[in-house]
């Protein structure tokens, strides 16, 4: 049972203590957004933070556009509401831009290709009147003699998302479509560059918590620069607490004395990972060399008791049924076995109910 303060503050805050009763779009509204670039298992992410959440009711949000996906941090695939995305991508967009310079250069696409694309995907949404796939938007652009050599295309589509003419639309069967924003999004009250700073910080600190001032700019792909401005500007909302030689921040609110013994079957890229430049935190130390031999964290489905990964895990399909192979770091105790036993049908009756 977890007890440690700082962990239980972050799982408290991720809404990993006990699963709350939030709808999809309040909870990645509290998030801020929600890493999405697996789609199905940033869906288990979403379950695992909502009590009783199937996949079905999931899609649904999704497919509604009461939550949309799209290119907003870093560069990945974010989820995000529409009530934030363009204040988001007002205060993210040129960082993202400019991450992606050197390789657009690479792909022949200038400023000219990209307002010409622009154009021709708003113009194919408005004339079909309905959400496009991207193969589909592909051959508008490869009629008007747009390069899409390479990787060009992926550019191009996120180019018009930070741009704010396209976002997630509707799932067409098992494909992704593309949607004009102007249709999924109203219009909202517009924030300045420093109110818009300020509201990331916010969400962030309270919602992934207690976290450092590299852990934001880490997580929003923000400056460090920007970051600290951020921190700067919501300090009387927050707590300092130091440990040893780094200091974290949150938002203060009331948290349980302990959390209910379970076990967490975490995808990759889940937030209570990937949320943080600094994750020793997280990891048991006697078995950090262990993980680390495994790879990259980030790119591990996690198994996580009283806060912390003790383990990895791995899904197959056996016979015509999903599988979940365990691959612990230390001895489980037969109490841990059965908690992440639980875990394990909660998974798979996920899975198996979406037919994934």
């Amino acid at each position: 049972m977890a007890t440690d303060p700082f962990l239980l503050r972050r799982l408290a805050n991720q809404q990993l203590d006990n699963s709350s009763r939030n709808s999809v779009p309040k909870l990645v509204s509290w998030l801020g957004a929600v890493q999405s670039q697996e789609f199905h298992d940033a869906t288990w992410s979403i379950a695992q933070r909502i009590e009783s959440l199937t996949r079905d009711a999931f899609m649904q949000a999704f497919n509604a556009g009461t939550v949309l996906r799209t290119h907003v941090l870093r560069p990945t695939w974010h989820f995000v509401t529409p009530a934030d995305i363009r204040w988001m991508l007002m205060l993210t967009a040129p960082r993202i831009k400019a991450f992606l310079r050197t390789n657009d250069r690479k792909l022949g696409l200038d400023e000219a290709v990209f307002t010409r694309s622009n154009a021709l995907i708003e113009q194919a949404l408005v004339k079909a009147g309905r959400h496009l796939t991207r193969t589909e938007l592909a051959e508008v652009l490869r009629q008007n003699a747009i390069p899409l050599g390479a990787n060009a295309l992926a550019h191009l589509l996120t180019r018009a998302e930070l741009e704010g003419i396209v976002c997630s639309g509707a799932m067409r069967g098992k494909h992704h479509t593309f949607a004009l924003m102007a249709e999924r999004v109203p219009i909202a009250k517009a924030f300045s560059r420093e109110e818009a700073l300020a509201e990331l910080a916010t969400r962030y600190f309270a919602s992934h918590g207690p976290a450092t001032v590299q852990d934001f700019s880490w997580w929003s792909g923000l400056t460090l620069t920007d970051a600290r401005a951020g921190l700067e500007s919501i300090k009387s909302q927050v707590v300092r607490e130091g440990t040893g030689e780094k200091t974290y921040w949150y938002v203060p609110t009331s948290i349980p004395n302990r959390l209910p013994t379970k076990a967490l079957l975490l995808p990759n890229f889940d937030e209570y990972v990937v949320g943080y430049a600094d994750r020793t935190t997280l990891l048991e130390p006697t078995y950090t060399g262990e993980l680390h031999r495994q790879g990259n964290i980030l790119f591990h489905k996690t198994i996580v008791l009283n806060g912390q990964i003790a383990g990895t895990w791995t899904m197959c399909r056996q016979k015509g049924k999903n599988r979940v192979e365990l691959h612990p770091l230390r001895v489980l105790t037969e109490q841990e076995e059965a908690q992440i036993g639980e875990a394990v049908q909660h998974y798979v009756r996920f899975t198996e109910h979406a037919g994934l």
